[in-house]
């Protein structure tokens, strides 16, 4: 496994936190950014957007359009 995919994959588990300790389970791909930047991954909208549809072929989240954000939600 290489760094890339390391990060890749703590990318995700950390959006998967976040959204299961949200009231409604749910989190906008720019608040998720934030949040990740927090934790050291500084990356830019498109692949915090690459994580949710990687999430969402796995079924463990739903994504919708609410203006020009994207947000999901844990299945």
């Amino acid at each position: 496994m290489s760094l890339i995919d390391i990060q890749r994959a703590d990318r995700r588990l950390l959006i998967l936190r976040a959204l299961a300790e949200e009231p409604d389970y749910s989190l906008s791909d720019i608040v998720l950014r934030v949040l990740l930047a927090e934790f050291g991954h500084d990356v830019p909208l498109d692949t915090v957007r690459a994580d949710l549809d990687w999430l969402a072929r796995a079924g463990l989240v739903t994504t919708g359009e609410a203006g020009s954000a994207l947000v999901a939600t844990v299945t």
